[in-house]
């Protein structure tokens, strides 16, 4: 049984397990330098244009990640954008690795107070670090 801040292999990508209901599991995606890199300049560009006035807590999903330190995946994104998924019953899932203690916090609080869905919202509060 996987549980919240263990990561899994899923066709080639990696994935930060956050949750799941009977039908969905709520999962971050961990994202390749490159595409980490992107996401943060973005977000540089848009917080120094003004644009976002708190970028942890704005509207877009886009901009919900954590920069992880677990050494594995130091200076990656475990990003929130669409994080719902549907791999079917049949799909089983084993853990790869798992994030330290100070990635977990980081990610349960960027959870409960970003832009997320609600049930993963209400999924991720109660779990204790």
């Amino acid at each position: 049984m996987v549980t919240f801040g263990e990561v899994i292999k899923y066709k080639e990508l990696e994935y930060v397990y956050l949750a799941a209901t009977e039908e969905i599991i709520y999962l971050a995606k961990i994202l390749n330098r490159a595409d980490g890199e992107a996401i943060n300049r973005l977000y540089l560009k848009r917080q120094n244009q003004g644009a976002l006035s708190n970028v942890k807590i704005a509207d877009s999903p886009l901009y919900c990640f954590v920069q992880l330190t677990t050494n594995e995946y130091r200076d990656r994104l475990a990003h929130f954008h669409q994080p719902g998924q549907d791999f079917g019953r049949d799909y089983i899932m084993d853990s790869i690795g798992r994030l330290n203690d100070a990635d977990l916090k980081e990610i349960k609080e960027t959870i409960t107070t970003g832009p997320v869905p609600i049930e993963l919202k209400e999924l991720v509060k109660n779990i204790e670090l």
